[in-house]
C-alpha cells in the first residue's frame, strides 16, 4: 500500500510541526543515478524487515526444540526458511560487513564497511554512513518513490535523508546531549544527525535507550531491543511508511558475554540459568508485538547475520565468538502472501538478501547486483518479478579526498562496548 509518496511526506512532516501553511514542495531524493528504465510494481501491502543480530540456524533450532518461544516457532511455520552463507562478506563474519551487504547488495570490497572502524594505535576512527560507496535500499526507494523507514540499521549515522525516516544505530538523547556539550559550538547541530528529518527527534521524546548494561543478566540486554522496537512503533506512527527496517543488536551481546551459561567447555559447572535462552524467551514475547502489527497484506522479511561458537574469554568464563566457518551460516525467514508457507529453501548467498527485499517491496533490483531473488521461496504463481534496472550508483560516492573527518568518527563509548566484546584491540 502506497503511502502517498513524496506530498504524503510533506502533509506528514506539516502535521508533525503544528503547521497551518501548505506544505512546502517535496524534497527531491536524487542522490542515487539509475541506469536504465525504473519500473514500480504497486503492492497492497507493506515490507517490514527485522535484523536479528546473531541467531543463528543452530541456536534457532535449539531455541524451537527446547525453550518457550511461541511466536518465533509459529513464524517458522508460516514462513519460508533459508540458511544465508555469509562468507561472500569475507571471514570471519562480521556484523558491519554483512549487515551493510545485506542493506546494498555486494561486498564489502564494494560497499567500503569494512570492519567496526579504522584502529591507528589506541586511536579508533569508527566507519559511519558516509564510508559507504553504494546505494543503500533505503536511497533506491527514495530515487523510486517509495516511502522508507530505517531503525538502528548498522553504520546508519550520520542518518541520511530519505522519502521516509531514519533513526540511526547511534541514537541515543544522552550521547547527543553529551556530544552537543563536548564539541565546538558551530558544530553541536551534530547532535541532530542521529535522526532524519529532525523534526521526527519531537515524537520520538522519552525513547531513551537504556545505558550499557553493567549486569549480565537478560533482561537487562532485552530492554535495549525493547526501546529499539518502541522506536520504530513510534517513528511510523509518526511517519507511515511502505518499507521498514529495523535491527536489533542484544542477542549478538549476550551470547558474546554469557555463552558459558549456554555451552561450558568440559570440566566447568553449568550455571544456573541459560542467559542466551532467557533471552529469546523475552525477545519471542517482542516479537510477538512486532509481528502482530503487520496486516495480512504484509511481507515480513527476518534475517540474521552468523551463529556462534565457544571461545577463549576473559575471568576464568569462555566468551562466544564466530570466527570459524561453522558460524558464517546464518538465517532468512520470509512470510507474506507472496512467499510460500513452510517452505524450506536450502542455501542462499548474503548477496541474495538485497534483491529479494526489492522484489517484496515492488521495486527493481540491478543486473550489476551479483545477487538474485530468491525465487523458490516465492509461490509458482508469483515469480512474474520486476524487471532489473542496469544499475544503482551513489550521485557523488565518499572519497578519501572528500569525505568529512570530525566528532561521528569517534564515540568513545562505542568505542569501548566494541572492546569489551572483542572487536577491537
Amino acid at each position: 500500500m502506497r503511502v502517498g509518496g513524496l506530498v504524503a511526506w510533506c502533509v506528514v512532516a506539516a502535521l508533525l510541526l503544528g503547521c497551518t501553511e501548505p506544505p512546502a514542495a517535496p524534497q527531491r531524493f536524487d542522490r542515487v543515478v539509475v541506469e536504465g528504465r525504473a519500473e514500480v510494481r504497486d503492492t497492497p501491502g507493506r515490507t517490514v524487515v527485522l535484523g536479528i543480530d546473531a541467531l543463528g540456524p543452530r541456536i534457532l533450532r535449539q531455541a524451537l526444540e527446547e525453550a518457550n518461544v511461541p511466536a518465533l516457532r509459529a513464524l517458522v511455520a508460516e514462513s519460508a526458511t533459508a540458511l544465508v552463507d555469509v562468507r561472500p562478506t569475507e571471514m570471519p563474519p562480521l556484523s558491519p560487513r554483512v549487515w551493510a551487504t545485506f542493506a546494498t547488495g555486494v561486498t564489502p570490497q564494494v560497499h567500503g564497511i569494512k570492519h567496526w572502524g579504522d584502529q591507528t594505535g589506541s586511536e579508533t576512527r569508527l566507519y559511519t554512513s558516509r564510508d559507504r560507496k553504494v546505494p543503500a535500499l533505503w536511497d533506491i526507494a527514495s530515487a523510486l518513490g517509495t516511502t522508507v523507514g530505517v531503525v538502528n540499521w548498522l553504520t546508519t549515522y550520520p542518518a541520511e535523508p530519505v522519502n521516509g525516516f531514519v533513526v540511526a544505530d547511534r541514537f541515543n538523547k544522552r550521547w547527543a546531549e553529551k556530544e552537543a556539550g563536548l564539541v565546538r559550538s558551530e558544530n553541536r547541530a551534530r547532535a541532530e544527525l542521529a535522526v532524519y528529518p529532525p523534526e521526527l527527534r519531537e515524537p520520538l521524546e522519552g525513547l531513551v535507550p537504556p545505558p550499557q548494561p553493567r549486569v549480565l543478566k537478560a533482561s537487562k540486554y532485552e530492554a535495549i531491543d525493547r526501546s529499539v522496537f518502541r522506536t520504530a512503533a513510534r517513528a511510523r506512527r509518526a511517519i507511515p511508511v511502505d518499507l521498514l527496517m529495523v535491527y536489533t543488536r542484544s542477542f549478538d551481546e549476550i551470547c558474546h558475554l554469557a555463552w558459558f551459561t549456554h555451552d561450558p567447555p568440559p570440566g566447568m559447572k553449568r550455571p544456573g540459568r541459560d542467559l542466551v535462552m532467557d533471552y529469546l524467551e523475552l525477545y519471542d514475547r517482542m516479537l510477538a508485538g512486532f509481528v502482530n502489527r503487520l496486516g495480512d497484506d504484509d511481507h515480513l522479511v527476518v534475517v540474521s547475520d552468523h551463529g556462534f561458537e565457544r571461545g577463549p574469554g576473559r575471568n576464568g568464563r569462555p566468551q562466544g565468538i564466530h570466527r570459524s566457518p561453522k558460524t558464517a551460516t546464518a538465517v532468512l525467514l520470509l512470510r507474506g502472501p507472496r512467499i510460500r508457507r513452510g517452505a524450506r529453501v536450502g542455501t542462499v548467498s548474503a548477496l541474495d538478501v538485497a534483491p529479494t527485499i526489492l522484489e517484496l517491496a515492488g521495486l527493481p533490483s540491478a543486473r550489476s547486483l551479483p545477487g538474485k531473488v530468491v525465487a523458490a521461496a516465492f509461490r509458482p504463481d508469483e515469480r512474474s518479478f520486476v524487471a532489473p534496472v542496469e544499475s544503482y550508483e551513489l550521485r557523488t560516492p565518499p572519497t578519501a579526498q572528500t569525505r568529512a573527518t570530525d566528532d561521528v568518527d569517534r564515540d568513545p563509548a562505542l568505542v569501548e562496548r566494541l572492546r569489551a566484546l572483542g572487536y577491537l584491540e
